[in-house]
């Protein structure tokens, strides 16, 4: 996994998993016996991040892959606002969503939310995963410009869920909690920790 999820206000977990091709973003991660592999073992629910190029050219293998509906399976998809025009986003939104999953937008650091199209495409969204670090890099420091965008985006859509992604720690969780974030992406706080449970309780406990 490439990290885990935690709901802000339950304290539930579930896991986080970056698609990642290498174009779009630098680096390359997941593929697609490795993504089955994922939907078929999850014991928890797995949300999937794609930080792919023209991800409607891919969605298939996604939507597909075997288990991926079945066990605890796959909730979400999120894509990125800056990999496909604005009119096939919203189409690939309606396909995510009438393939049974939860749909979404992911928004990278530096873009803007007010831009043409974007917020119909919040509107439209179950999910709307904020960049709080540029995409595609690890264990990179904590952004205020994607916390800045949470209020926005609650105007836009106030039923969506937010998930805010990179640099979080115990430091800055309570601060995002109070923007009103509902969910935090959480990767290398705890796989850099000698003790993982310890790190992942240690963010509860500072909510």
């Amino acid at each position: 996994m490439n990290g885990v999820l935690l709901s802000i206000n339950e304290g539930r977990l579930s896991y986080h998993v970056d698609v990642m091709d290498g174009k779009l973003v630098e680096r390359a991660a997941i593929n697609p016996t490795e993504y089955e592999f994922i939907t078929k073992t999850a014991m928890l629910p797995t949300d999937v991040h794609l930080m792919i190029n023209k991800p409607q050219d891919r969605i298939e293998e996604f939507l597909s892959a075997p288990h991926a509906k079945f066990n605890k399976g796959v909730r979400s998809i999120t894509f990125h606002v800056e990999a496909l025009p604005k009119f096939e986003a919203m189409k690939l939104l309606k396909r995510i969503k009438n393939a049974g999953f939860k749909c979404g937008v992911a928004i990278d650091l530096d873009t803007y939310v007010e831009q043409d199209g974007t917020s119909d495409l919040i509107a439209k969204s179950d999910v709307v995963l904020l960049m709080s670090v540029k995409a595609g890099k690890s264990g990179q420091m904590f952004s205020m410009g994607g916390l800045k965008k949470a209020a926005h985006i609650r105007r836009i859509n106030p039923a969506v869920r937010i998930v805010l992604d990179g640099g979080i720690n115990r430091d800055n969780i309570a601060m995002i909690k109070k923007a009103g974030v509902d969910t935090v992406a959480i990767g290398n706080y705890i796989y850099s920790a000698e003790d993982r449970k310890a790190a992942v309780m240690n963010l509860v406990r500072a909510l």
